[in-house]
């Protein structure tokens, strides 16, 4: 499984995740209180109560106040693949504050707007 990037080791499972991973690190660094907050990326599936499978791509928690924020970062157009996307997205809302998602093969089209939401969550 490719690594985010030298120094700074965490799987990625595309090029998308990696792009998206590299935003996310840029927007904490540049937050006043960048030690609050951890980010993860599950390599395992989660379950809901009713054993309902999903894992996100990303997990930011801000440790002060347990706030979560999940991210997942579409990498297909495929109707079918949208489609479980959505089911997952149904799913693993319940178990955080925030769920945002971006297509990563719309990346630089949607980029601006992403910042603009992890930015106010983060803030949070």
């Amino acid at each position: 499984m490719p690594v985010y990037k030298s120094g700074n080791i965490m799987p990625v499972e595309s090029d998308y995740e990696r792009k998206v991973l590299d935003l996310i690190i840029g927007l904490i660094a540049r937050n006043r209180n960048k030690e609050e907050y951890t980010v993860e990326k599950p390599l395992f599936g989660m379950q809901t109560t009713n054993k309902e499978r999903y894992r996100p791509d990303f997990i930011i928690t801000r440790e002060t106040t347990g706030f979560t924020i999940y991210i997942e970062v579409l990498g297909s157009q495929n109707i079918d693949y949208l489609n479980h996307k959505e089911i997952i997205a149904k799913r693993a809302t319940g178990y955080c504050d925030k769920y945002l998602s971006i297509r990563g093969y719309n990346f630089y089209n949607e980029k601006a707007e992403f910042i603009k939401k992890l930015k106010l969550y983060l803030i949070h």
